[in-house]
């Protein structure tokens, strides 16, 4: 179970953009998971509607609430960007973690970090960039990279259980 994610991040949109794409990312894979939606409404059930709640919850008593093996717990270390004009700065630093729901034991674990800088050098160029970050979320091509970076760890770890 793909579980809400746990952010320090100052970007309310990072722990839903993030578990969408890692969402989207495992479900190419041969890993089965229950649906975010279904998830969300069993942890609705014992009161926790963000991931920093998880931590209150023992492993065994999600897995039961969840029906599930394992637990994909995921921390957002930093989501940031900078953007003045002719400089942009983005950081996208995720940990995901596999954790045993009968034993709590974690499995494994993995941490990507995506660094995006970009020295925009003339007005066409700012102008186009700025434009570019309205209508589109500025993270998403460095989130994406990260998430399904975290995904493929996975499939690489689990080869071996």
């Amino acid at each position: 179970a793909l579980l809400p994610l746990n952010h320090g991040s100052l970007d309310v949109q990072a722990p839903e953009l993030m578990r969408n794409l890692l969402d989207s990312d495992l479900a190419a894979t041969s890993v089965e998971t229950v649906g975010m939606r279904e998830i969300d409404e069993r942890l609705h059930g014992l009161g926790i509607t963000d991931g920093g709640q998880l931590r209150s919850v023992l492993p065994q008593k999600l897995g039961t609430a969840l029906g599930v093996d394992g637990l994909l717990y995921g921390e957002i270390d930093e989501f940031k960007g900078v953007n003045v004009g002719f400089y942009v700065n983005r950081v996208v630093d995720v940990r995901l973690k596999h954790v045993d729901a009968q034993t709590g034991q974690t499995l494994w674990e993995s941490r990507r970090r995506k660094a995006h800088t970009e020295a925009r050098l003339n007005a066409q160029a700012v102008t186009q960039g700025i434009t570019s970050d309205v209508l589109s979320s500025p993270f998403k091509e460095s989130a994406s990279e990260v998430a399904l970076l975290l995904i493929k760890d996975l499939s690489k770890a689990r080869k071996s259980w």
